[in-house]
C-alpha cells in the first residue's frame, strides 16, 4: 500500500502553527554586502550567488494552514527599477542557478567569508551545551517547567535587566558578533544589516507590508501560552513579497557563512524531503528553513520562552523590523547567558531557540516593532530518519528496526553539537 506522506506532515505543521510563534505583541497592556544577495534573486539573476565556496576576528510552511490577511493596500514606495529584459540563454542560466540554490542553499563566496566571518567579534560565554534541555534523540527540546517560566511575562525595562546582572552586547558597528561556548564552538550570531541602502529600503518596505496586512486584514490578537499576539504563520501574499524573499535569502546566506556544517545538514534533509514530490515543503526556495513566521506589530516582544519543537541543536533565524531606538529597547534577552543583545531594525540574530530561553526588552510606547523568523521543526528530521514515517508507524511496521533506531538516538545530541563550527574552523575557511 502506498504511503501518503502529506497527512503526517500536515499534522506536524498544524502543531507548529499552534506552538511555534517566536514573538508576542505588547498590545495587551547595489549590493555592497556579500551576505545580502537576494536583490539579484528577486529579479531572477542569481549569477553571483554560487561562485566560490563556504567557511571571527578573535578578541509553517504551507500558506493554506493560515488564513490570508486580505488585500494589501498599495501604499507609495521608494522608486524601484524594472528588471531589464534578458536573453534566452541568460534566463536558462539563471533558472539553472536558482535550481541549484533551491537544492543546496547558499554557498558563501570567499570574499564574504573574509569580510564578514573572519572579521567578526567574539562574545565568549560559559555555556556548556551538554546541560541544555534537549530530549533523548535531540529532535525536540524539553518543555519549560514553572520554575523556568516564572516571572517571564513581566515587561522589564533595560535598566531593570541591568540591575539583575545582565550585560549588554553592543552591536553598533558593522561587524558581526559571534556567540561562543566553553569549547570554542559558535552557537549563535548577530549579523548587522547590510550597508547597501537598497537593503534598508527593502527591510522598511517589508515592515510596511506587515503593517498593511495587520491593518487591512484586521488580524485579532489571539491567546497563547507565551502571550497575546497577532501572528499568522506564512501568509501567501507575504511569501510572494520580493522584500521578504530578500530577507529570507540574507538569513540563509548568513546561516551558511557562520554555521556551514549545520547549514549543510539542513540542505541534505531538504534534498531527502524533495523525493516526496510535495508541491512545496519550504516557504522560500532560496532558504533551507522549512517554516516561517510573520510577527505583526505594532510593538512585538516576546515573553521568556523556548521554541521547544525546533531542532534542539538547530538555529532559528530572526530579523527585527520597525522603527525604534535599539539602544533603549528591543534587545534579545538570552536568560541562560544573562546577555542583552542590541537588535536594530533590519539586523539578524541566529540562535538555537529550542534550548536557549529568550525574550525581548520592550520598546517605547510611541515606537513600532515587528519581526520575521525562519526555523525547521525537529519532527521533520525525525520523519526523514524514520524512512518517512512517524514513530508510531515505524514501531507498528518494523518493531525490531524501531528498537534499533531508539538505541542509536542517544548519540544524536553530540552529533548535533559537532555541527556547530569552532572558531578555528571558521578562521581557517578558505
Amino acid at each position: 500500500m502506498a504511503f501518503d506522506a502529506a497527512r503526517p506532515l500536515l499534522r506536524a505543521l498544524e502543531r507548529e502553527q499552534d506552538a511555534q510563534p517566536d514573538v508576542e505583541s505588547e498590545d495587551d497592556c547595489l549590493s555592497d554586502d556579500d551576505l545580502d544577495e537576494l536583490l539579484q534573486l528577486a529579479s531572477g539573476d542569481v549569477a553571483a550567488l554560487l561562485e566560490g565556496s563556504s567557511g571571527p576576528k578573535r578578541a509553517h510552511t504551507e500558506a493554506h494552514l493560515a488564513a490570508p490577511c486580505g488585500s494589501m493596500s498599495k501604499r507609495p514606495r521608494l522608486d524601484t527599477h524594472p528588471a531589464p529584459s534578458r536573453s534566452g540563454s541568460h534566463r536558462r542560466r539563471s533558472a539553472k542557478r536558482e535550481q541549484t540554490l533551491a537544492t543546496q542553499g547558499h554557498i558563501p563566496r570567499p570574499k564574504a567569508v573574509e569580510r564578514h566571518v573572519k572579521t567578526a567579534n567574539l562574545t565568549t560565554t560559559d555555556l556548556q551545551p551538554n546541560g541544555l534541555p534537549t530530549t533523548s534523540g535531540a529532535y525536540v527540546a524539553k518543555l519549560e517547567d514553572a520554575a523556568e517560566l516564572y516571572g517571564g511575562k513581566k515587561a522589564r525595562s533595560l535598566a531593570e535587566y541591568l540591575s539583575m546582572g545582565f550585560e549588554v552586547v553592543k552591536t553598533g558597528s558593522n561587524n558581526s558578533q559571534l556567540l561562543v561556548d566553553r569549547a570554542k564552538r559558535v552557537f549563535g550570531a548577530f549579523v548587522a544589516a547590510p550597508k547597501d541602502p537598497t537593503y534598508a529600503h527593502d527591510a522598511a518596505a517589508a515592515y510596511e507590508e506587515l503593517e498593511d496586512a495587520r491593518r487591512n486584514g484586521k488580524i485579532p490578537a489571539s491567546s497563547h501560552r507565551r502571550g497575546r499576539y497577532p501572528a499568522v504563520n506564512v501568509v501567501e501574499q507575504l511569501l510572494n513579497s520580493k522584500y521578504f524573499k530578500r530577507l529570507a535569502s540574507f538569513m540563509d546566506a548568513s546561516f551558511a557563512a557562520f554555521a556551514p556544517k549545520l547549514h549543510r545538514y539542513y540542505a541534505d534533509y531538504n534534498h531527502k524531503l524533495s523525493f516526496l514530490k510535495l508541491p512545496r515543503h519550504r516557504p522560500f526556495p532560496a532558504s533551507v528553513f522549512c517554516a516561517a513566521c510573520f510577527n505583526f506589530g505594532p510593538r512585538v516582544r516576546t515573553y521568556k520562552h523556548r521554541d521547544i519543537l525546533n531542532l534542539p541543536f538547530g538555529w532559528c533565524a530572526i530579523i527585527s523590523l520597525g522603527k525604534f531606538d535599539a539602544t533603549k529597547g528591543g534587545h534579545l534577552v538570552l536568560w541562560d547567558l544573562k546577555l542583552l543583545i542590541e537588535f536594530p531594525p533590519g539586523s539578524l540574530i541566529l540562535i538555537p531557540s529550542a534550548t536557549l530561553a529568550h525574550s525581548n526588552v520592550p520598546i517605547e510606547s510611541h515606537e513600532h516593532r515587528a519581526s520575521f523568523t525562519q526555523f525547521t521543526a525537529g519532527g521533520l528530521f525525525r520523519f526523514v530518519d524514520n524512512d518517512f514515517r512517524t514513530d508510531e508507524t515505524f514501531a507498528e511496521e518494523d518493531p525490531a528496526g524501531f528498537e534499533a533506531m531508539l538505541a542509536g538516538r542517544g548519540a544524536r545530541w553530540e552529533m548535533g553539537l559537532n555541527l556547530w563550527s569552532t572558531v578555528d574552523e571558521l578562521l581557517e575557511t578558505e
